[in-house]
Formats: structure tokens, sequence, C-alpha cells
């Protein structure tokens, strides 16, 4: 227990559990949400949905939706891109590189959800029985601890000090 609430700073990765002082069992999961894109959020810039154009000399031009501002991002063997940063943001500001290092990683790797279970016993094949589960979608990050961020709204959320 942290200031009579419960310790929960276990739950940090996929799958991990931690037993409650009753028996019960709470279960972390986190997938990518296949929901979310970089187009929802404006923060981000936009990323073209287009189809790439190819030019009679093999070149592939910029999608008809992008500005000369765009450009195109790779991450890896991922990519690439057509990506168009913020109209106010400046490619000289400081924040930039980051910025574009962040739309990288979210376009190879995308958004996550966080889902909390509370679990009750186990059925015939020795699986945990969630009896209540809360979520979050969206997540850009979970680093800098923001997953304990999470992880206890969450379980404030259902209900479990």
């Amino acid at each position: 227990m942290i200031d009579g609430r419960l310790d929960l700073s276990s739950l940090e990765d996929d799958e991990d559990t931690l037993e409650l002082p009753d028996g019960r069992v709470l279960r972390l999961k986190i997938e990518v949400d296949q929901d979310a894109s970089i187009n929802d959020f404006d923060f981000y810039g936009k990323v073209s949905t287009e189809h790439w154009n190819t030019t009679d000399y093999g070149y592939k031009t910029r999608p008809s939706d992008m500005t000369g501002n765009a450009e195109k991002l790779w991450y890896g063997n991922y990519g690439p891109w057509w990506w168009e940063p913020p109209a106010d943001v400046k490619r000289t500001d400081t924040h930039f590189p980051a910025l574009r290092d962040s739309v990288r990683e979210l376009l190879a790797f995308g958004f996550r959800g966080v889902i909390l279970e509370l679990c009750e016993g186990t059925d015939y094949y020795d699986e945990l029985i969630v009896i209540n589960s809360a979520s979050l979608w969206g997540i850009d990050s979970l680093d800098n601890g923001y997953i304990h961020e999470v992880v206890r709204e969450l379980a404030d959320e259902m209900g479990v000090n």
C-alpha cells in the first residue's frame, strides 16, 4: 500500500499481473490501437492517404493533398510515408526533430490502447476469468511514467483501491 492506496507499480508491461489482497488479480494488456491515426490529431500534422504516384521516369511524386513543406519519412524498413508537418511548427523550432521522430515511430508502430482487467478465479483451462475491465485508447507514448498514471486512473475507474 502507498498512502493507503494499492501499489500498482509492478503493472508496466503487457500481461503483467498483480494479485490483490482479496485473491482477485489485476492484469494489464497493452495493444495496438487499430482505430487511431496521425490524421486524427492536429498536433502531428497529417499523413497522406493518397496512393503513390509514379512519373514516367519512375520517381515518386508528392501527393496532391500535400504542400511543398511535406517530406517523406522512414522508420527502419518501414515507409516511406508523405508527412505534412503542422502549419504552426517551423522546421527551425528546437522541438521539430523530436516531433518528426515521434511521427515516424507512430507511423511504424501505431498508437496504443491500455486495458486493465480485474479477474477472479480461473476457468476449466486455467485461464483467468475477467469480471471487469477499463481501457484507454489513442495513446501515443507510455514513456516517462505515463503508464503508471494510466494504470492508476483505470484502477480508480473500476473502484480497485
